[in-house]
C-alpha cells in the first residue's frame, strides 16, 4: 500500500523537504523508508525513519543537497522481504518509478507479457515498473486494481503520474513555475515548507456543503488532486503540465440476461483477484447484501480472511445478528467490537483528523482500522460498489417515482413552497432529475457557504452540483442523453465513489496503517454491469432487485430481507457531547453559521472537524 513524496525543482534543497514530507506520511508506511537522490546520476539514502536493516545499508541522507528528491514509505503486503522496497531506478535508462497501492492481475501481466523477464523481487509493483519500461504509457490500460503510480525520466526530463479509475489511491500536487511537489497527502506536501498553508475557502465550501471536495478542488490553496482515471504529466524543464483521462466509463447498452451462475462467476473473480498478498486480511462484515456477498466470495477460497462488524447497544446500531450469520454463511470466523458510548478529547480529535478535509461523522473504517491494527490485520475488505451500480438506495426508487410526476408538478412550480417536500421538487425542477442523490445530502444551504465564506469572487463560485455535472460531460458528453438511473448511477460512481466513499476509506484505514480494498470497483466488472439495460427493472418495489434475484442463491434468507442500515457510528450522541460542542464553537466560522440555522450533530461535527484538521495541518512543523 504504501506512501510517497516527491520535490522536483530548478533550486537545490536539502534532503531535510524530503524527510518531513516522508514523516508526515509515515503512517501509511511503517515498515521502512527510502530516499532517492538525482543529479547527474542516482543515489539512495537512508532517514531517521527509515528501518534498522536499511541504516545498516545506506547512509543518511543528511547534508545532501539536491535538485530531484523522491521518498517512499512502505506498508509490507506482498513479498515482505526488503526487495519489494521502493523507488525503483534502472540506471541505464535514468527512470525512477514509485506505485502505491496493489495491481491484482499482476500475476496474469507475467504470464502474458513477460514471460522471459528476470525479476528481483515477487511484488507486484516491480511487475508494473517492467511493464512500462516495455509498453510505455499503455501500460496502465492492462492494470487492474487500486493505485497511484509516478514515473520520473530523468534523461528526458519528464514525470508522469497515474491515479486509479475509482481514485481509491490519492495523488495531490503542487506546481509553479519553479518546482514540483507531490504526495500520497496534502500534508506531504504542507510539511516540506515549500509552500504557504493557506485554507482555500472554495474548496472549504465545497467539502462542508458536499462532504469532500470533488477532484481536483481541494481544501488547500495552491494543492490539486489528480482526478481518477487520469494521468499528468509534467514537463521538468519549464514545469508545464498535461492532464489527460485514460479511462472513462460508457454506456453501451445490452439486454442480455444474465443467469446467478454468470453473476457469481463475475462476483467471484473480482473477489479472488483482490485476496494477493502475504498478510493477515479481514472484511468489514455488515448484516448486509453487499458485505455478505462479498464474506462469501472471499471465504470460498480463503477461511482464512476474518469477519470484523462494529455495533453500539447504546445507539441501536446492531447488526451482530445479522452479520454473524453472513460469516457462518461464508465459513469465515467473527469479531465484533462495540464503539464506545462516549468519548474523551483526546479521541474525539483523532476521529476529527482522520481525513485531510472536513468530515461529517466519525468514520466507521477509522474505528475499525484501529481495532484491526490491535489485531495485527493489515487489509480490510469493503464492498463498495454495488450499492451505486445497481440501485442500493432509497433515492434510486424516489427518482423513479418523481420521474413521473414531475412534468405535472412543473405546471405548478410557481406556486409558494411552504413544505419541505415542495421546496426539494422545486430544486429538482431547477437543476434537473438527475441531481436527486445529491439534492437530499447536504447539511448547509449553498447561499450561506458562499455568504459566510466569502472571499472576491465567492458570489460567482460554480455550485458544486454543477460543478461535478460540468466535469462528467466534459469527460463523457454522451452521459446527457442517459436513462434517469444510469446518470444518478454515473453520478454516484463518478463523485460519490470516486472523490467521496474510497477517498475516505482509504485515508481513515491508512492513519492506522491498514490497506482498504474495494474488489468491487473493478474496472471490467463496473463496465460490464453498467451496460446492462435490464438492471433497474423492479426497483420500484425493493432496491438493488437485480442483485437480490441472481445472488439469493448464496445468502441467509434474514440477510436477505433485512431493513437497510449501512456500516454507521453514532454522530447523533457524539455530535452533542459537550467537548465537541466547544471544538465547534472555536471554528472561525461558528457565529456566521450559526446566525442561518439551528445546528444538528452533523453541523457541530463539521465545524469541529474543520477547525482541528486546520490547527493541525497548518500549524504543526517538521
Amino acid at each position: 500500500m504504501c506512501g510517497f513524496s516527491g520535490i522536483l525543482s530548478k533550486d537545490v534543497f536539502s534532503s531535510k523537504q524530503i524527510e518531513c514530507s516522508l514523516k508526515s506520511i509515515k503512517h501509511r508506511g511503517p515498515d521502512d523508508s527510502l530516499i532517492f537522490s538525482y543529479n547527474s546520476n542516482g543515489s539512495f539514502y537512508a532517514s531517521d525513519i527509515s528501518s534498522s536493516s536499511t541504516k545498516k545499508r545506506l547512509s543518511l541522507a543528511h547534508n545532501i543537497n539536491s535538485r530531484n528528491w523522491i521518498g517512499f514509505n512502505r506498508l509490507a503486503i506482498v513479498d515482505l522481504s526488503d526487495k519489494g522496497m521502493q523507488p525503483f531506478y534502472d540506471e541505464n535508462l535514468q527512470i525512477a518509478f514509485m506505485m502505491v497501492g496493489e495491481i491484482y492481475n499482476f500475476q496474469d501481466i507475467k504470464r502474458d507479457f513477460q514471460k522471459n523477464e528476470t525479476f528481483y523481487s515477487s511484488t507486484d509493483s516491480e511487475v508494473a515498473f517492467k511493464l512500462y519500461l516495455k509498453l510505455g504509457n499503455e501500460f496502465v490500460n492492462h492494470l487492474r486494481g487500486m493505485f497511484a503510480i509516478v514515473v520520473i525520466d530523468f534523461k528526458e526530463k519528464k514525470l508522469i503520474a497515474w491515479r486509479d479509475r475509482f481514485g481509491i489511491k490519492p495523488f495531490y500536487f503542487f506546481i509553479d513555475h519553479e518546482k514540483f511537489i507531490f504526495s500520497s497527502e496534502a500534508k506531504g506536501i504542507l510539511s516540506t515548507g515549500l509552500i504557504d498553508k493557506i485554507i482555500d475557502k472554495k474548496g472549504l465550501a465545497y467539502s462542508l456543503y458536499l462532504g469532500t471536495c470533488p477532484s481536483p478542488i481541494t481544501i488547500y490553496k495552491n494543492i490539486v488532486s489528480l482526478q481518477p482515471a487520469h494521468c499528468l504529466e509534467v514537463n521538468l524543464t519549464n514545469y508545464s503540465t498535461q492532464i489527460t483521462p485514460y479511462w472513462r466509463l460508457t454506456y453501451t447498452p445490452v439486454s442480455k440476461n444474465i443467469s446467478h451462475e454468470e453473476f457469481l462467476a463475475d462476483l467471484q473473480e473480482v473477489s479472488d483477484l483482490s485476496t494477493i498478498g502475504d498478510v493477515r486480511k479481514a472484511i468489514m462484515l455488515s448484516g448486509g447484501l453487499d458485505s455478505g456477498i462479498l464474506a462469501h466470495c472471499l471465504g470460498k477460497n480463503d477461511n482464512s480472511v476474518l469477519g470484523y462488524t462494529i455495533y453500539s447497544e447504546d445507539c441501536d446500531l446492531d447488526e451482530r445478528e445479522y452479520a454473524q450469520s453472513n460469516a457462518e454463511n461464508a465459513g469465515i470466523s467473527f469479531n465484533s467490537f462495540e464503539i464506545p458510548h462516549k468519548v474523551f478529547s483526546d479521541e474525539l480529535i483523532s476521529y476529527l483528523t482522520s481525513e485531510e478535509e472536513p468530515n461529517e461523522a466519525p468514520e466507521p473504517t477509522f474505528f475499525l482500522a484501529e481495532q484491526s491494527q490491535q489485531k495485527g490485520t493489515r487489509v480490510l475488505f469493503n464492498a463498495l460498489g454495488l450499492d451505486e451500480l445497481f440501485g442500493g438506495y432509497g433515492y434510486y426508487q424516489l427518482a423513479n417515482k418523481i420521474e413521473k410526476i414531475i412534468p405535472f408538478y412543473k405546471v405548478f412550480k410557481w406556486l409558494p413552497s411552504i413544505t419541505t417536500q415542495q421546496k426539494k421538487l422545486n430544486e429538482i425542477c431547477f437543476f434537473g432529475m438527475d441531481f436527486i442523490p445529491t439534492l437530499f445530502r447536504p447539511h448547509w444551504k449553498w447561499k450561506e457557504l458562499q455568504d459566510v465564506l466569502h472571499e472576491n469572487g465567492s458570489k460567482e463560485w460554480q455550485h458544486p452540483f454543477l460543478f461535478i455535472q460540468d466535469q462528467i460531460t466534459k469527460l463523457y458528453p454522451e452521459y446527457l442523453e442517459l436513462p434517469l438511473l444510469k446518470k444518478i448511477s454515473y453520478w454516484d460512481l463518478f463523485y460519490y465513489v470516486s472523490s467521496h466513499h474510497s477517498l475516505r476509506g482509504d485515508q481513515a484505514g491508512m492513519k492506522c496503517g491498514i490497506e482498504i480494498r474495494f474488489p468491487f470497483l473493478d474496472h471490467i466488472f463496473v463496465q460490464k454491469y453498467f451496460n446492462q439495460s435490464n438492471i433497474f427493472e423492479m426497483i420500484e418495489q425493493e432496491n438493488k432487485p437485480f442483485v437480490r434475484k441472481l445472488a439469493r442463491h448464496i445468502l441467509p434468507a434474514n440477510v436477505l430481507f433485512m431493513p437497510k442500515k449501512g456500516f454507521s457510528m453514532p454522530v447523533q450522541k457524539w455530535g452533542v457531547e459537550p467537548e465537541l460542542i466547544q471544538l465547534a464553537i472555536q471554528n472561525r466560522y461558528f457565529d456566521l453559521l450559526s446566525k442561518h440555522r439551528k445546528l444538528d450533530s452533523i453541523n457541530y461535527w463539521q465545524l469541529a472537524s474543520s477547525d482541528a484538521i486546520e490547527k493541525q495541518l497548518l500549524e504543526n512543523d517538521c
